[in-house]
C-alpha cells in the first residue's frame, strides 16, 4: 500500500532537479501516451482508451532535458481511466497543469521552456505561461491572431527569415519510395 505513484515520482522528480541546478535553461517536453490493457482481463480500474473497445489508461509526463536532448528526469507525470458512463472532466486541463507545475518544481534562476504538440495548441496553456513565468514551445494547430505588427501567425511565420534547415531521409512507406525532405 505504501507503493504509490505520488511517493515514486517524488522521489524521481528531487533528482532531476537536483540535476536541473545550475542549468541556465531546461526543456520539459510533455506528451500523452494511451496505455492498452485490453486483453488483461483481471485489471481493475479500466477504461476506455479509443473508439474501439480498447480498455486501459491515459499517462501524460513531462520530461526534463538540457538543451542539448541529454534527459534530466521526470518533472511530473498523471495517469487516468476514463470512466465510460460519466461525463469527462476537461482533459485538455493536463497541459496547462503541466506547464503550471513544472515551472513551480524547477528552480526560479532556471529558465523553462515546456513543448507540447498541437493538442496543448489552447489559450490556457499560453495564459499559465504568461503567469507562471515559463515559456512555451507549441506545435500550433490554429492561426492565431498576434498583438504585433503582423496580424496572424501565418502571416508572421511567412514574414520570418529562415534560421536554419536539415535534411532528413524519409524512409519508403506502403506506397511511397524513400525521399530527401
Amino acid at each position: 500500500a505504501r507503493v504509490v505513484h505520488d511517493r515514486i515520482l517524488l522521489s524521481h522528480r528531487k533528482a532531476t532537479v537536483d540535476r536541473i541546478k545550475g542549468k541556465s535553461i531546461i526543456l520539459a517536453a510533455q506528451d500523452t501516451t494511451t496505455l492498452s490493457f485490453t486483453t488483461h482481463r483481471a485489471t481493475e480500474g479500466l477504461g476506455p482508451v479509443g473508439s474501439d473497445y480498447t480498455l486501459g489508461f491515459f499517462y501524460h509526463p513531462s520530461l526534463a532535458m538540457d538543451i542539448n536532448g541529454v534527459p534530466l528526469g521526470l518533472l511530473t507525470a498523471r495517469f487516468w481511466a476514463r470512466d465510460g458512463k460519466e461525463p469527462r472532466e476537461k482533459e485538455s486541463q493536463r497541459w496547462v497543469d503541466t506547464v503550471r507545475e513544472v515551472r513551480e518544481v524547477v528552480p526560479q534562476d532556471t529558465r523553462v521552456v515546456v513543448i507540447g504538440d498541437r493538442e496543448s495548441d489552447i489559450f490556457a496553456v499560453f495564459a499559465e505561461a504568461h503567469k507562471s513565468g515559463a515559456d512555451v514551445l507549441v506545435r500550433a494547430t490554429h492561426n492565431r491572431q498576434l498583438a504585433s505588427e503582423w496580424p496572424d501567425l501565418a502571416a508572421a511565420i511567412e514574414a520570418a527569415p529562415l534560421l536554419g534547415g536539415l535534411d532528413v531521409t524519409v524512409p519508403r512507406g506502403h506506397e511511397s519510395p524513400e525521399r530527401q525532405a
